[in-house]
Parts: structure tokens; sequence; C-alpha cells
């Protein structure tokens, strides 16, 4: 009698271990790419991002610096957030407090409105508490593109880096009911969107 299982048990165990390893090279290999697919949840950065719309993002890496302007992902608790970098660590934002937010603007104000909303505010008291916050060193301040409709830095404050997730690059383009894809100006839109938040700092 031969031995149990032969040349052919030990072939196809070999096999195994093989397609076992390759797997695990694929699952590392994909867990490790610097570009990521993210699905949005909600209209809080529409028109830029529409819910269920697919997007691409970099990963942040220990030298990943952002810009004002940027589209990027949030990991607060167990939640992910996607919001534009609306200040940098350093800058003022200034606004009006509604109490609500203990200390953070709920209405952000515009460089042309800094002037005038102060006498306002002391004018009437109602319209809320004239404020300037710093944004922390190590800290961005974001919000939605829908601010009306967004959660975001004006409840839950700055953001520390470290909850970062990375950089939108894109989204993607959105299939046409006959299976064709639009032209891609998706791009273009966020890079005027980012471009606007810019000129507020100039």
């Amino acid at each position: 009698m031969g031995r149990i299982g032969g040349p052919a048990a030990a072939l196809a165990a070999r096999r195994r271990q093989l397609i076992c390893v390759a797997a695990c090279l694929a699952f590392g290999g994909i867990y490790l790419l610097p570009m990521r697919l993210g699905v949005v949840c909600g209209e809080s950065m529409s028109p830029t991002l529409r819910d269920g719309q697919v997007f691409v993002m970099r990963r942040a890496g220990a030298r990943s610096r952002l810009v004002r302007g940027d589209i990027v992902v949030l990991k607060m608790g167990k939640e992910y957030y996607v919001k534009r970098v609306y200040a940098l660590a350093g800058d003022i934002v200034s606004g009006l407090d509604w109490v609500e937010t203990e200390g953070r603007p709920d209405y952000i104000a515009t460089p042309e409105e800094v002037r005038e909303l102060p006498k306002l505010a002391r004018a009437r008291p109602g319209v809320g508490r004239f404020i300037r916050l710093t944004v922390p060193r190590g800290h961005v301040f974001v919000l939605g593109d829908a601010v009306s409709s967004s959660y975001d830095s004006r409840q839950f404050g700055p953001v520390p880096m470290s909850r970062v997730c990375g950089r939108v690059i894109g989204p993607l383009p959105r299939a046409r009911e006959d299976g064709s894809c639009p032209p891609a100006r998706a791009r273009e839109k966020a890079e005027d969107r980012r471009e606007q938040a810019r000129r507020l700092w100039d």
C-alpha cells in the first residue's frame, strides 16, 4: 500500500498554501494602497458630492499637508465624515455664536462681515455673540459645502490632524441610464469650490 494521500495530496496542500499566501498579499496590498474608495452618505457636501456618490481618497500620511479648500475624510469616534477644510492651524474663524455650540461660531462671517458683525451683535444681542476662534496647532476647522444641513466644526470644534484619514481626490462619474459615463467635470467643480475657499483668506 502506498502512503495515504501521496504526491497528489501534497500537491493540493501546497496549492492551498500558495492560494492563501497570494490572498494575504493581495489583501495587504489593497490595505497598503495610498488610494481608497469611499461612498458619500448624506447631502452635507452637495453640490460637490452627492449622497451615494463614490469618491477616490488619498490616504493621509505623516508628511501630508492640507490646504484650505481641500475635501477630507474624518474619523470621529465610530463615524466617518466628508468635509471641506475651511481654516488651518493659527487661522482665526470669526462669526456669531448662538450659545448652543459653546464658544464656536454657528454663523461663519465673511471677511467683509467681520467689521460689521461686532457692531450688530452689540446693538442687537438677540442675533448672537460675536467671537473669534483661533484654530489650535495640529488642528483644522472644517465645514460642509451645504452649510445649512452640515454637522461640522461649528458643532464638534476644530479637528485634530490625527483624525484626518485622507484627502478626497474627486468623485467617480455616475453612469447614465444607458450605461455610458458623462463628461468628467466633477473634479473641475471641486477645484472651483476649493479656489473659492482659498480666496476668503487672500
